[in-house]
């Protein structure tokens, strides 16, 4: 059982982390402000990226060989959508199929 656990920390420690394709990881390490921030996008006329994001705020350091690297993010979006939500869960579930990432 002993060996068991020492093989896995090995595992977990020399795996480099990889990237999976751009989107998932451009925002891994940059901080958040709860009170500004907004899931479902900011002002279409700037992108409509949320406007919690703090870019300039690192909150995790990528600077390691195996870490993820992090660059600038270009958006357009142009959507029509309505929908009706009540409370929090329902708010989860809308959040949760606007997010999509592949690799």
């Amino acid at each position: 059982m002993r060996t068991f656990g020492v093989f896995v920390s090995l595992v977990l420690v020399v795996t480099p982390v990889k990237a999976i394709g751009d989107e998932p990881t451009k925002f891994l390490g940059v901080g958040y402000n709860l009170l500004t921030g907004n899931p479902d996008g900011g002002l279409l006329s700037r992108g409509g990226i949320d406007p919690g994001l703090l870019y300039t705020r690192k909150v995790l350091d990528l600077s390691s060989h195996y870490a993820v690297q992090s660059e600038s993010r270009r958006s357009c979006a142009q959507t029509r959508q309505t929908s009706v939500f009540y409370g929090g869960k329902s708010y989860q579930e809308k959040l949760k199929r606007g997010v999509s990432f592949g690799g």
